[in-house]
Parts: C-alpha cells; sequence; structure tokens
C-alpha cells in the first residue's frame, strides 16, 4: 500500500526500486528485429515516474522542484519510443540517447547490418540520430513474444521469491494493464513486499509502450486479493499512486 513518506524516505523508496527491477533484468538483454532491449529503457521509465513523489516536498523546493519536472518531461518526450502500427508494418523509432545512454559513439553501420540479418525490412538513421525499424507484422509479433514472456518470468520469480513471502499468485489480461496479485493479506500488510511489486510494474509498462501505447497513457491497475477471503481490499493505479502521494 502507498502511503504518504518524507524525502528520504522517498529517495529510498526509488532506490529499492532500481534494484528489484535491475535484478529482474539481470538476464533480460533480449535481441529481436535488432533492436536490444536493454535495462536503460525500464529504467529510464522509473525515473520519469520517480519524478512525481519528488515534486511535492514542500514549499521551499517547490520552485525547484516544478522546474526539474518541467525539463524531465521534455527531456522524457525527446527520448521516448515512437511505435507506429500500419496495416501490413511495424516502426519502431528508438531515440539516439537510448542507442547510447552512456553519451558512447554509435556504430550505425552495426545497428543497420544486425537488424537485417534478424529480418527487419528496412532500418533508417535518422537526422536526429535515432533509428527506425520497419518490420513486418509478423516480426513484430514476434519481437513481443518476446518482452511477454521475460514480463511472465517475473511474476513466476516474485511468486517463487522465498523473500517475498506473502505473495502467492499473479495474473493479468493480455495486455498486462491489469494485474492480480493474491496474498496473504496480514503478512503482506505487516511488511515490504509491495516494493516488489514495483518490479512487475514496470516490465508490464515496457510491453504496452512497444506495442504501441503512447507512454503518457500506460496505466497498470494492480488489484491486491486476499488468499484468505478471495476479496480485493485494495486497488494501486501506476503510475498515478507514485505521482499522488
Amino acid at each position: 500500500m502507498i502511503v504518504s513518506i518524507n524525502m528520504q524516505a522517498e529517495m529510498m523508496l526509488i532506490s529499492a526500486t532500481f534494484y528489484v527491477v535491475e535484478s529482474f533484468l539481470d538476464g533480460y538483454n533480449r535481441t529481436q528485429g535488432g533492436i536490444v532491449l536493454k535495462k536503460f529503457i525500464i529504467l529510464l521509465l522509473i525515473a520519469m515516474l520517480a519524478l512525481g513523489p519528488l515534486t511535492a516536498c514542500g514549499n521551499n523546493t517547490s520552485n525547484v522542484s516544478n522546474a526539474i519536472k518541467e525539463s524531465e518531461e521534455q527531456k522524457s518526450e525527446a527520448d521516448a519510443v515512437k511505435v507506429d502500427k500500419g496495416l501490413l508494418s511495424v516502426e519502431i523509432t528508438i531515440p539516439k540517447s537510448l542507442l547510447a545512454p552512456d553519451g558512447g559513439e554509435i556504430n550505425y553501420d552495426e545497428i543497420v547490418n544486425n537488424a537485417k540479418k534478424e529480418g527487419a525490412s528496412d532500418v533508417v538513421i535518422n537526422d536526429n540520430g535515432s533509428v527506425t525499424y520497419k518490420m513486418t507484422k509478423a516480426q513484430h509479433k514476434k519481437m513481443m513474444a518476446g518482452i511477454r514472456e521475460s514480463v511472465t518470468e517475473a511474476f513466476d520469480e516474485l511468486v517463487n521469491d522465498e523473500e517475498l513471502p506473502s505473495i502467492k499468485e499473479i495474473n493479468s489480461n493480455e495486455s498486462f494493464s491489469e494485474i492480480e496479485v493474491v496474498v496473504d493479506r496480514e503478512r503482506f500488510e505487516n511488511s515490504l513486499d509491495g516494493i516488489g511489486i514495483l518490479g512487475i510494474v514496470f516490465p508490464s509498462m515496457l510491453y504496452q509502450v512497444f506495442d504501441g501505447v503512447d507512454p503518457e497513457n500506460c496505466k497498470v491497475i494492480v488489484n491486491l486479493k486476499d488468499i484468505a477471503t478471495n476479496e480485493t481490499f485494495n486497488t494501486v493505479i501506476y503510475p498515478d499512486a507514485l505521482e499522488n502521494k
């Protein structure tokens, strides 16, 4: 359950979030259609979503926080992954900032060659340094299947994690926009197991983004159900819950 906490605690929460998601991503470096789905894509989403709690930490910092928020909103728009679904093909544009998050040199020849080896219909290097991959519907479907597999694996890992004993079962809809987490309510509410749920929320949002959902409209509804009573006792909507503390 999300509760109001001070800035120091919020920073601890964000740090914990990075830890949880990075742990999930240890083996999550898949290549489909020449597109490498690397850790920084989800970490960028976390940074964007974590901004909300930090902008509400008191009157003395409100002006600075608002300036940071405005700057981050502009940056996130430029850094957004863009998906354009046509009747017969799909175009995915990866911004330059995600191709070289450390600011290093980008080997565009290697990117083009790898993409074409994987069957991309075309690869366009845009004037702003971003790369647009053009693929068939079938190739995009294959890529999405790889992401789906990773998300469902994250669900299983969370349920089987001995350090999160209150979480018993996880179910979701096809788009990962709604997730049901079955828990031992008493143990769940008297532990920090809820932090682990963030480790499945962000990959679920990633799936939506690459499936063509506008990042501004990405939502994940988490319903918490008590295994003893079969009652849904809490519903949390992300990223709203992080922005509206």
